[in-house]
């Protein structure tokens, strides 16, 4: 399992969430304000939360969400009550459980779907809240964000306090208990019978005297209609495929694109089994979308060669069909995007990409010298082309369909490896160089890979570019994958077209994100691979998603399990399938070489790199 580096490790761990909505919330007002003078308000940083307006998900079910607490409440300590109110809060909406601190998932959360915890991404907090029907919550600044929004918003404590007063005082619904199923009976009251009445006339009491309210409508209205102009007449279309295992990855793109796009774009969708066109009906986003079918790209004869071949393969093979249909139902460039690519700035900076040429690719960039060679010299994940790239599109399609597989060896990797010969066959091709498009972990060392210490969210590479779109098809050391990664995981929590627990891609990406934060859950994988690997004649397996292993009980069981795995490691038992046939390890001594290398030839100076004796392996 790849991890966090140590910087972001230490830095992740103290944070405190809540600090995260007053931070915001004060760089809003700061923002707004400019160099008027501050208002003499006392707790500014906690009423700034009520700024805190974001635009939902497009598509959306009613989820609730409990914020979990960011120190020991009284009368909840090894009560495990974050799980009984969770369960208890299921009973009337499906509910996230939002873990302030890693202390929290420690607690009482269990991994999957309906848990967040992103402390390198905060602002997705905040975006669940907006698309959340109701906000359950230990702490106020979580309330005041959802009141922002006008989502129900109620607290929940182990006994009175300053917070249950001043909570009282604005006119939010208090629980008080430490009974979960008395407690979430009185939150479905409330949630009910919102006293909206006294909320609102609270709010615009503390609102009145931030005297810029007027200045902050005028200024939004003024950036809507910027926007709305830059965007006319300039659709951005799109090409993407998926099946019903990485449906959730397409609804995280198309979610992410319509906020690019500002909901100006033309999506078609190769849609790998019939599932994929029930779910899409059901999104608002359904008018963007036109789904294509393999039977609607090959012809009879065709057809069954293509469905003979693996899901992988047969999406593949379909590529240049896919990209061409697109370019036949428009009169403007295409862009082809994998599902796990997303958007860091607004699709008017991938637009510029294509200007006088037929085709853009773009190259790996790889840190690695081996992967150079093998993996191809262009990513096939992006490709751009315009009207007159139909020969281009028509020979790859060729070559696709008579072979596409993965064999390294004979220089066959998929639908890519044939993109080499397009620069030297074909005219008007372009390879982008600029590198701030399709940046993703097999070039984050080339392109020195960071988040911006200014704007902790946003992804830069060079020292100070700002990343366009990022490929999230492994997972970097920085942890930016993570931008995607909760993205998905998010967008298919609260969408009406995602089947929950259906995806297996999922899954394993929201236990890879969730595990550098949760040691109890690392523990339990690194336990199921260790059953794995030890005891499958005993059909033995650690079922992460069991409630079990995180109860007391579990994690007590665990706690032992971890002492006696340690014990063997330290036997150095290894195993005799093991010994008889050891795992090939490819030397990595030319990496550093490799990216300094790379760095000479863009003209920057060389990087340090520290090379781990125990790489870790790739991501999801």
């Amino acid at each position: 399992m790849l991890k966090l580096n140590q910087k972001c490790q230490r830095s992740s761990a103290s944070s405190d969430l809540n600090e995260s909505f007053r931070a915001e919330g004060l760089a809003r007002f700061k923002k707004i304000v400019g160099e008027c003078s501050t208002p003499s308000i006392k707790d500014l940083s906690l009423w700034s939360c009520l700024l805190l307006k974001e635009p939902p998900f497009s598509d959306t079910v009613p989820r609730a969400i409990l914020v979990g607490d960011s120190h020991w409440v009284p009368h909840f300590k090894n009560t495990h009550t974050y799980l009984e109110l969770s369960e208890c809060i299921q009973s009337f909406l499906p509910t996230l459980f939002m873990a302030q601190t890693a202390v929290a998932l420690n607690r009482g959360a269990l991994p999957g779907e309906g848990t967040l915890h992103s402390p390198l991404f905060t602002s997705l907090h905040r975006k669940a809240i907006a698309s959340a029907k109701c906000v359950v919550s230990f702490h106020l600044e979580p309330l005041l964000a959802a009141l922002a929004n006008r989502v129900p918003a109620i607290l929940i404590a182990g006994r009175a306090s300053n917070e249950t007063e001043l909570a009282k005082k604005i006119g939010i619904p208090v629980v008080i208990g430490n009974n979960p199923k008395k407690m979430v009976a009185e939150v479905d009251v409330f949630f009910t019978h919102y006293p909206w009445k006294n909320v609102d006339q609270f709010c615009e009491e503390i609102m009145s005297e931030f005297s810029f309210l007027e200045k902050l409508s005028e200024r939004s209205l003024e950036k809507s209609e910027r926007i709305n102009r830059e965007n006319l007449n300039l659709p951005f279309t799109v090409c993407s495929m998926t099946d019903s295992n990485y449906l959730p990855f397409f609804l995280g793109f198309i979610e992410n694109l319509n906020d690019a796009s500002q909901g100006n774009f033309k999506c078609f969708l190769l849609a790998l089994d019939s599932n994929v066109a029930k779910q899409i009906k059901k999104l608002k986003l359904a008018s963007h979308i036109e789904v294509v079918t393999p039977a609607d790209l090959w012809t009879p004869k065709e057809l069954p060669v293509i469905e003979a071949r693996s899901i992988g393969c047969k999406a593949f093979s379909s590529k240049p069909k896919l990209i061409s249909w697109g370019l036949q139902k428009t009169d403007g460039p295409v862009f082809y995007c994998d599902s796990d690519v997303f958007f860091c700035e607004p699709v008017s900076q991938l637009r510029k990409v294509i200007e006088t040429e037929k085709v853009v690719l773009f190259p790996h960039l790889n840190d690695v010298f081996p992967s150079a060679q093998l993996d191809g010299l262009f990513n096939a994940g992006m490709v751009v082309v315009a009207p007159g790239a139909e020969n281009f599109l028509d020979w790859w399609s060729e070559l696709c369909f008579r072979e596409c597989e993965f064999n390294r060896e004979r220089g066959v990797v998929g639908d890519q490896a044939y993109l080499n010969l397009v620069p030297i066959l074909f005219t008007g091709v372009k390879i982008y160089q600029e590198r701030n498009h399709n940046v993703a972990r097999w070039n984050s060392k080339t392109l020195k890979l960071d988040l911006d210490l200014n704007s902790s969210e946003t992804p830069i590479i060079d020292g100070g570019v700002k990343v366009s779109t990022y490929h999230a098809a492994l997972c970097d050391e920085r942890g930016v994958y993570q931008m995607k990664f909760l993205w998905d995981h998010l967008v298919s929590f609260f969408s009406p077209a995602s089947v929950r627990n259906s995806s297996k891609a999922l899954a394993t990406n929201i236990v890879v994100q969730q595990s550098n934060y949760w040691n109890h859950l690392e523990h339990v994988s690194r336990l199921e691979r260790f059953s794995e690997r030890w005891l499958t004649k005993m059909h033995i397996r650690w079922a992460i998603q069991t409630k079990f292993w995180f109860t007391k009980t579990g994690r007590r069981t665990i706690a032992v399990l971890v002492f006696i795995q340690q014990m063997l490691n330290r036997l150095k038992i290894k195993s005799v399938n093991e010994l008889n046939n050891p795992s090939i390890v490819y030397p990595e001594n030319n990496s550093p070489g490799w990216v300094a290398s790379n760095q000479k030839a863009m003209g920057k100076p060389p990087v340090k790199l520290t090379i781990s004796k125990n790489p870790a392996s790739a991501g999801a």
